[in-house]
């Protein structure tokens, strides 16, 4: 036990049922329960606060109890191997107290899952360390957006040369009557600023070409790429998405996409882009087959609509509900992989939910051992930090500035 002021995680709750069962936590596959608990153990149980070094819990604890240091030595050991402690002793130097405040649920929840027995602010701070790249403040970016903003990442860039029109203001989160008539990405900066003032956003009032230097400039120092708007890169070669797609995959910045209408939503897949996943050209072949489906009819239309110019097409109409639901799920896995607390689900997947029926799907995509795009690349696995309790697992550790 390698613990200054060893600390039950504040995330577990200590439940003594009648019968002198003692349960430490309420998280399935994180709960303990110790069967036949002596006042012995419940004391040293809520001794464990993260305020005294051993030799004062051994002190307070053998007033009451004829203990030795060993007995307590091995009970301390055992709450260690089961992941149950960290140390009151660590303070973080990054978060100031209102943000360890502001993110204290948030702590509590990587404290509950976390297995390295890390205090929860140490992800926080990881958050804090993030540029995430948002590409379109419409419907999807402004819900992702503020789910970032909310969870603490650090640098939100904010991407659109779009400007706010009435009929967003049903579906778009981040924009009142005020913004009417204003650039989305002001708009959307001047929200994200009350919302949480220790973030901090970027603007870039741009659309996205398929310019190479501009994805190059937009995409530069940052540590995820958030795809928040039609993603034609699937069926049509030579877009914008695929050149993001390429300068993210060269520089190993992960890129997480999500898509949806207001009846069905999809998050992912997650391209790590770091060798451990697939890559935009390994998904395409599968992706495609998924999206044309075995409808005849429905299928051809679909590839008629990404192959010509529509004789009259339709705004956007995807309802806030399954905006908010689509963000929220998206929100989650950015977490996951940012933070390090766990692993992250989407790697190589896309997950499906039905608004109507609320039947959910996961497509998996494989690495395709042919792919031209993983090819050039001789050893993209090991730029990376290796161990899961490494927070740049699954991130690049390079800065991601041109080289």
């Amino acid at each position: 036990m390698d613990y200054v002021k060893p600390r039950l995680k504040l995330s577990h709750s200590i439940t003594r049922t009648p019968d002198g069962q003692v349960a430490i936590g309420e998280l399935a596959g994180h709960a303990y329960i110790v069967r036949d608990a002596g006042q012995a153990l419940v004391d040293l149980l809520l001794l464990l606060d993260g305020t005294r070094t051993l030799p004062r819990i051994l002190r307070a604890l053998q007033r009451e109890h004829p203990v030795s240091e060993a007995e307590v030595r091995t009970v301390l050991d055992k709450l260690a191997a089961a992941k149950l402690l960290d140390d009151g002793a660590r303070e973080s130097t990054v978060l100031s107290s209102a943000e360890i405040e502001r993110y204290d649920r948030q702590q509590l929840q990587f404290s509950a899952h976390e297995t390295h027995g890390e205090p929860g602010f140490v992800y926080q701070e990881r958050l804090k360390s993030q540029v995430v790249c948002v590409l379109g403040m419409g419907g999807w970016g402004t819900w992702m957006a503020l789910n970032l903003a909310l969870s603490g990442f650090g640098t939100i860039r904010v991407v659109d040369a779009d400007h706010v029109e009435l009929s967003n203001l049903n579906r778009q989160v981040l924009y009142d009557d005020s913004s009417v008539g204003l650039p989305k990405v002001l708009a959307a900066k001047t929200a994200l600023n009350r919302i949480n003032p220790h973030v901090h956003v970027d603007v870039v009032q741009e659309f996205i070409e398929p310019d190479r230097a501009q994805v190059e400039r937009v995409l530069e120092d940052a540590t995820l790429v958030c795809l928040c708007w039609a993603n034609q890169s699937h069926f049509v070669k030579g877009t914008a998405e695929e050149v993001v797609h390429r300068v993210a995959f060269e520089r190993g910045i992960p890129i997480l996409e999500i898509a949806g209408d207001p009846f069905d939503i999809a998050v992912g897949p997650l391209y790590t882009n770091d060798g451990s996943g697939p890559c935009l050209r390994c998904v395409r072949p599968r992706l495609q087959k998924l999206w044309w489906g075995v409808d005849e009819t429905i299928s051809a239309l679909r590839k008629v609509n990404v192959q010509v110019i529509p004789l009259r097409k339709v705004n956007a109409w995807q309802s806030a509900p399954s905006l908010s639901a689509i963000a929220g799920l998206a929100a989650n896995e950015a977490l996951t992989l940012a933070s390090g607390y766990a692993e992250p689900a989407l790697i190589g997947k896309r997950y499906g939910v039905s608004l109507r029926t609320y039947e959910t799907t996961i497509d998996q995509f494989d690495k395709d051992p042919d792919c031209p795009w993983c090819a050039e690349t001789t050893s993209t696995s090991s730029s990376t930090v290796s161990g899961t309790n490494s927070p740049s697992t699954h991130l690049s550790t390079t800065s991601g500035r041109p080289t």
